[in-house]
């Protein structure tokens, strides 16, 4: 191995072959700028000659402050020409193992990287075994699908610790979709069976109504959620129901109904009727608010009304 002074211009580091990680995935490190700012770059890149440049295995960061900062050279390790592909991969698992070894989705853009460099079958072994992967065709191919997701939805799996069985439940729907829905991300709360949900509602919906997600994107009431002053929990609550409304269309009619139904028992302002407005838990729920002694003897009076008594049996007969 040579240590040499490259040019930057010599020296590939955001389009490297050997960067397996999307930008969304790298994040910023504000110290290693400040350092370099102080006293310059101080350990070596690791770099590998390939395609008539030098391309960077260890140091993107490194690499990117000094673009940054217009530095004329840095001090590179360089691997000989001959350096296999096998040496190449151990290197990035060895600088990236705690990362590798907790997310799905940076192990599958490994294999992804491994693929490319031409590392298949009984060649991967060494590798898939510090990794902890079975080496089987099928589990392959698993993590190479989810390689193959957008690089937002492969940083927030990253980002939120998801299994390989929920990143390949997300590879499974339209790519058009997942990107579409991930830039809402910061006017919804997402969790991975909240994304499983909308997504298969959407599917369901396009599907039906022969529309796309653009069209349903300009409808006023899609509008008025997102554009809600709710915070995030509370506007995906609301696109939730929303969504299964406009699915099951029997379900908007029973709630619809059901309200009539309540409307009509001219119920005290102290009681109140709740049920599962998905109408999955089927059970009704009589809230009586009290504050003064007096007001129960009115309530169960309100109660046996014979009015309420016939509203009360047919909310339980829709639920």
């Amino acid at each position: 191995m040579v240590v040499d002074q490259l040019s930057l211009d010599q020296i590939t580091s955001i389009q490297s072959a050997y960067q397996p990680y999307p930008a969304s995935m790298q994040g910023s490190s504000p110290a290693i700028r400040l350092s370099i700012e102080q006293q310059g770059v101080l350990c070596p890149l690791l770099v590998h000659e390939l395609n008539d440049s030098y391309q960077v295995i260890d140091g993107f960061k490194r690499a990117d402050v000094a673009q940054s900062l217009q530095l004329r050279t840095l001090s590179c390790c360089i691997l000989p020409k001959d350096t296999s592909s096998l040496d190449i991969a151990t290197l990035l698992i060895q600088k990236d193992e705690a990362l590798l070894r907790h997310s799905a989705s940076r192990k599958s853009l490994f294999l992804a990287l491994c693929h490319k460099l031409g590392l298949e079958g009984h060649a991967l072994t060494p590798l898939l075994d510090l990794l902890g992967i079975e080496n089987h065709p099928r589990v392959i191919r698993q993590y190479l699908n989810v390689a193959e997701l957008p690089d937002e939805v492969l940083a927030f799996c990253d980002e939120k610790g998801f299994s390989l069985k929920q990143c390949i439940h997300l590879s499974k729907h339209p790519r058009a979709l997942l990107v579409q829905l991930f830039q809402w991300r910061k006017q919804l709360h997402f969790t991975a069976a909240v994304i499983e949900e909308i997504l298969g509602n959407f599917k369901d919906i396009m599907r039906v109504e022969g529309t796309d997600i653009e069209t349903i994107e300009q409808e006023d009431a899609f509008i008025a959620i997102m554009q809600s002053q709710s915070n995030n929990q509370q506007r995906t609550q609301a696109l939730r129901h929303w969504l299964r409304l406009r699915r099951y269309p029997r379900l908007s009619v029973i709630q619809s109904k059901m309200d009539n139904t309540v409307s009509s028992m001219n119920l005290t302002k102290s009681v109140t009727l709740n049920w599962d407005r998905n109408l999955e838990n089927r059970a009704l729920t009589i809230t009586a608010r009290i504050t003064e002694p007096e007001q129960w003897p009115d309530i169960c009076q309100a109660l046996n009304d014979s009015t309420v008594q016939k509203g009360i049996d047919a909310l339980l007969e829709e639920l």
